[in-house]
């Protein structure tokens, strides 16, 4: 499973496209370590308190992109990001209280989220 990209926004300021290249590079040298891996590959979160936070559109736009990457075969991406906000779409800190990071809240409600998924996951031939 990964869960990559956000830090390319905060740390050093790519562009989603520059991001994509980032982590599809890092899911290329997977599958070519794996080859018979099944990688769950989670949407960048949303991040920043607002809903019309101009990174918010970044993190639409390269979940948007790392979408193209699953082959419903050894690739499979699943965005989880919206569990994550409130109706007017900002984030609550009960969630993420530093709006980037989540609580142990956060993490439960990702976590209820993704098991079945994995479950799947590790069944589908």
């Amino acid at each position: 499973m990964f869960l990559i990209g956000v830090n390319n926004f905060g740390h050093i300021n790519e562009t989603p496209s520059q991001a994509f290249d980032g982590i599809k590079a890092v899911i290329k040298t997977f599958r070519e370590n794996y080859p018979k891996a099944k990688i769950l590959v989670n949407g960048v979160f949303p991040f920043e308190e607002s809903a019309n936070s101009p990174k918010r559109a970044q993190v639409k736009e390269v979940n948007s992109l790392v979408a193209k990457l699953d082959d419903h075969e050894h690739v499979f991406v699943i965005d989880y990001g919206a569990l994550f906000l409130q109706p007017d779409g900002s984030i609550s800190k009960g969630f993420m209280g530093d709006f980037l990071h989540p609580t142990a809240k956060g993490y439960q409600i990702w976590a209820n989220a993704m098991l079945p998924d994995i479950q799947k996951l590790m069944w589908k031939e």
